[in-house]
């Protein structure tokens, strides 16, 4: 499936090539050339992840935020340190960002539109 022609898609980088390679793979697949989006969210903001806020240094307002800019039409992670920037795009975006997560975010399902588990490999 492709998805219309302009379609804006950002991937947000944990640093985990596992992470981002399965993001990619989803994202190229649906036609898409994604624009990557790098956490590195401090320690404490880090060790919170899932469930706290993103790193305060990480406002949108700040041009070297992962999160400035004109908002993508979706957006793709995995990953549990990006869960909280997932949640502040689909809050900032009043939901016209769809966004994706691919594993379990450790959250519910309401940390992304889509979330995909991978199926675990059993004999």
């Amino acid at each position: 499936m492709m998805l219309p022609s302009g379609t804006r898609a950002w991937i947000l980088q944990s640093g985990k090539i596992g992470h981002e390679v399965n993001c990619m793979g989803v994202a190229h697949e649906l036609g898409l050339d994604p624009e990557m989006r790098r956490i590195e969210a401090r320690p404490f903001f880090e060790f919170f992840a899932p469930w706290g806020p993103i790193d305060p240094r990480d406002n949108p307002a700040h041009p070297a935020s992962p999160l400035h800019g004109p908002l993508p039409d979706i957006v793709f992670a995995s990953g549990r340190t990006t869960v909280p920037y997932l949640r502040a795009i689909k809050k900032l975006s009043r939901g016209r960002t769809f966004t994706v997560f691919l594993q379990d975010p450790r959250v519910g399902t309401s940390a992304a539109d889509l979330i995909h588990l991978p199926r675990p490999p059993y004999p």
